[in-house]
């Protein structure tokens, strides 16, 4: 009877451990990415100048969080899907700008002469 009182015991203590609702764990929800911030990210690498896609993920991803900047990323990666990085130099002045676009300074202006 001991030993089943004792295991009925360890199981208890194990199970509550286990279940802690502790809110400082982070969320797999905190990993997710804009899938635009990414294609616009790896565009701008490719075809702009060279960037830390990395950093250029998290702050679009920062600043996707507001509906206006979400919607502006949306019309931006539908303008650069499929083109080529010519093709795409339309595309660039609609698009989401985050500090990691403009280390190397503005992003080139499009139209008659450039």
């Amino acid at each position: 009877m001991k030993a089943l009182i004792g295991a009925a015991l360890v199981l208890a203590v194990g199970l509550s451990v286990g279940c802690s609702d502790d809110e400082d764990e982070p969320s797999i929800f905190d990993d997710i990415v804009d899938p635009n911030c990414a294609d616009i990210c790896d565009a701008f690498d490719a075809c702009v100048r060279d960037s830390d896609v990395g950093r250029c993920i998290d702050q679009c991803d920062d600043a996707t969080e507001v509906d206006a900047v979400a919607d502006q990323a949306e019309r931006c990666e539908d303008c650069l899907d499929d083109k080529s990085c010519a093709e795409a130099r339309v595309c660039w002045s609609d698009c989401v700008q985050v500090p990691e676009m403009t280390i190397g300074g503005a992003i080139p202006p499009v139209g008659p002469g450039y």
